[in-house]
């Protein structure tokens, strides 16, 4: 994170000073740096989204199952009208 912020203050210093070269590097290479010791450091750990990745997997199953027993019910009315109509 000390070295992203490093290359921000760069990146601010020599826009100020109006020196092109320094800054294009600078800027370059803050977003990589600090982009990725920011989503270190306040992004979720890794038991956390297994976790979260486990229930939702069960979720998963769950609305396959629910997906169907509405097939299930849907083709059951689709006979009952069948006959219905020929009826």
């Amino acid at each position: 994170m000390g070295a992203g912020m490093l290359c921000v203050s760069g990146a601010a210093l020599f826009y100020r000073q109006k020196r092109t070269t320094p800054f294009k590097l600078a800027y370059f290479l803050s977003w990589p740096v600090l982009g990725t010791a920011i989503l270190k450091v306040f992004g979720p750990d890794r038991s956390e989204m297994e976790r979260e990745l486990r229930t939702r997997g069960l979720d998963a199953q769950q609305l396959e199952a629910n997906r169907q027993m509405t097939q299930l019910q849907m083709a059951r009315l689709r006979d009952v009208a069948k006959e219905g109509k020929e009826n």
